[in-house]
């Protein structure tokens, strides 16, 4: 080949070769005008893609320093080439996980909602039982307002059971929800959150427990000891009138025991309410980086 030949040939491989590299980079960025990826990931892709180019140039310097100018311009080319290919697969890689994040998102957004449902039915049967009404002198001087007062506390009793049953269930849900989600970011991403999640709504519903399985054990030792007491008690002016001093000293350290109990289940409620808070606001901020997403 004549040398003007091969100077002119050199050019065009190397005008091709510096079109693919620039093509490799400029990839990421056109890829988000299809609403693939953010201005992150093109960062991070730029970052990839330059230290792909630096190991591709490094290997084709290596295997043609000693040839020819056209040898080394086609060897540019061939890195350029390598280069669209791993950002070509990069962005594929990326637009197939958008839509794996979009599929769970929709999944768990009518799966938080079925939950949160759920729970707010418990929570509404939760207020329609009154045990406190039962506690009244005239009801514990009366056999059937012990009896009735019982039953109230069973029923309170047994929504505490169901409504930990209602939580390990959706704990147990939330796992499989997350595992049948592909291995990649989106899973990644959604058991890292739920872990942090998982941590504080088990150790709310755990004080929860104690401190209200505990008022109910208390509220159960004075309908017991009201039972055991029954027909030597009498009310005057709204008040219990006892038999003898050490009868009303039980009661007065039955009376203290819940108002000890009630302080607690008052400060837990509390601490509740304010992490419910916490949760609610983040729930609203995701909700609308959700949508977003979604509309992309």
């Amino acid at each position: 080949m004549a040398p003007d030949q091969e100077q002119a040939l050199t050019k065009r491989w190397n005008y091709l070769g510096a079109g693919l590299i620039l093509l490799a980079f400029a990839g990421p960025g056109l890829a988000t005008l299809a609403g693939w990826g953010s201005a992150f990931s093109v960062g991070a892709d730029f970052a990839r893609t330059l230290g792909s180019l630096f190991v591709l140039a490094l290997i084709a310097w290596l295997v043609t320093r000693k040839k020819s100018d056209l040898a080394k311009a086609k060897a540019r080319v061939i890195v350029g080439i390598v280069l669209c290919v791993v950002v070509g697969n990069n962005i594929a890689r990326m637009a197939k996980e958008e839509d794996v994040a979009k599929a769970f998102v929709h999944e768990a957004l009518a799966f938080q909602a079925q939950h949160r449902e759920k729970f707010e039915n418990l929570d509404k049967r939760f207020q329609e039982v009154t045990v406190a009404q039962y506690l009244t002198a005239e009801a514990l001087i009366s056999p059937s307002g012990v009896t009735a007062g019982k039953a109230a506390l069973e029923r309170f009793r047994s929504l505490l059971q169901e409504r930990n049953l209602l939580l390990q269930t959706y704990l147990s849900e939330s796992v499989a929800l997350i595992s049948r989600v592909p291995a990649g970011e989106t899973r990644a991403g959604a058991e890292s959150s739920f872990g942090s999640a998982r941590e504080t709504v088990e150790k709310m519903y755990k004080t929860l427990d104690r401190v209200q399985g505990e008022q109910a054990n208390a509220i159960g030792a004075i309908l017991d000891w009201a039972e055991a007491n029954n027909g030597k008690l009498a009310v005057h002016r709204g008040e219990l009138v006892f038999s003898s001093a050490e009868q009303q000293q039980e009661l007065q350290a039955l009376v203290a025991r819940l108002q000890a109990a009630e302080h607690e289940v008052n400060a837990a409620v509390d601490e509740a309410q304010q992490t419910e808070a916490v949760m609610t606001e983040n729930r609203d901020r995701l909700k609308e980086e959700v949508g977003e997403f979604l509309a992309k």
